[in-house]
């Protein structure tokens, strides 16, 4: 699965889904400090979840050292594309910024209720898949919480936010053929596999989740 994508099960692999910042260091460091007004914030209901252990809240600029940090570590890249450069990982942000705009939903940071510590990312974004648009669900998971449970608590909650806040039909999930832990997320949350597709020139398989109101 992608962005953000989720790592003991990180969202999906292979290729990446930021592009390079054009503009090079310097410019994009100024693009960094840009206002908040260049972005009208939107306060919704959905900028601020919780589950059973975890808070998660919408992405914002100052979540770019989050970013950074779950971008830059080979573990958690491992089947995301491999580390991305400061660059990249700006641009990332920004396009998760930008889809929150446009669509009122978007990539969300998640903490550990008790202690706070920033545990992984969750995301909920527009793709188009082989000619189709579709919602992607997506995940990824700081390494010193693999094991734990945490993405399957955060794949239910944006599973139920889909269905329950954004009224969607279904969503999809992808990832790399051998990524069997991000599969066993998928299944964990009612995802069942469709078939094989390829993204950005991998093979990867397709799941889908019909969702239905409860």
């Amino acid at each position: 699965m992608p962005d953000p994508a989720c790592r003991a099960c990180p969202h999906r692999s292979g290729a990446r889904h930021s592009r390079a910042c054009p503009e090079g260091p310097v410019r994009a460091s100024a693009r960094a400090g840009r206002s908040r007004s260049a972005i009208l914030w939107r306060v919704t209901e959905l900028d601020r979840l919780e589950t059973a252990r975890l808070v998660g809240e919408r992405l914002r600029e100052e979540h770019l050292d989050y970013q950074r940090a779950m971008d830059s570590d080979p573990d958690v890249m491992a089947t995301l594309g491999g580390v991305r450069s400061e660059n990249e990982s700006w641009e990332l942000l920004w396009s998760g910024l930008e889809h929150w705009e446009r669509n009122g939903f978007g990539p969300w940071v998640f903490h550990a209720r008790e202690t706070g510590e920033t545990v992984g990312g969750a995301a909920l974004r527009r793709a188009e898949i082989e000619g189709r648009q579709e919602v992607e669900l997506g995940y990824r998971v700081a390494a010193a919480w693999w094991g734990h449970g945490i993405a399957t608590e955060m794949a239910s909650a944006l599973v139920g936010v889909a269905r329950d806040r954004l009224g969607l039909a279904e969503i999809v999930a992808f990832t790399l053929p051998y990524n069997l832990a991000s599969r066993r997320v998928m299944e964990k949350v009612g995802f069942t596999y469709e078939r094989d597709i390829e993204w950005a020139g991998l093979p990867h398989v397709l799941y889908r989740r019909r969702l239905e109101r409860e």
